[in-house]
């Protein structure tokens, strides 16, 4: 029998982080008083992208459950993991940076060290499926 850790796909497991992070956002990003309605479509945004990857992703672990991804279900984990981990050096180092009280400080870092390591993990899903569909079988 698998281990738990050998059933579990890195991109899954991307795929579930964002979309609980950013589902969780756009509740934050419409009940915000202080934001323009300029500034929460364009969080909105920012958001549908990440929900977007997150489900498309998730569609694509789903329909190759045991079988490595197509080769569009990792470009689209590739394209998932170069967009988390951009966003979130440029929006989280510009938090970091900017005029923020320390606990929103803090959790922002806390949500960009994870998104980024989530991403890094996902993006073994390209490594290890490949590795895996490449090797010669035994005779």
């Amino acid at each position: 029998m698998k281990s738990l850790a050998s059933r579990v796909r890195p991109a899954a497991v991307l795929a579930i982080w964002t979309f609980f992070v950013w589902t969780s956002r756009l509740r934050n990003v419409w009940t915000d008083e202080t934001l323009s309605t300029g500034g929460q479509v364009l969080r909105t945004g920012f958001a549908l992208v990440f929900v977007a990857f997150a489900v498309l992703t998730a569609v694509e672990v789903w329909t190759h459950r045991g079988r490595p991804l197509s080769v569009r279900g990792q470009a689209i984990l590739a394209a998932f993991v170069v967009w988390s981990i951009g966003f979130w050096l440029v929006r989280g180092i510009g938090i970091i940076v900017d005029d923020h009280t320390a606990s929103f400080t803090a959790i922002h870092t806390v949500l960009m060290v994870v998104s980024i390591s989530m991403a890094l993990y996902g993006a073994q899903e390209r490594k290890q499926r490949s590795i895996s569909s490449s090797a010669v079988p035994a005779h």
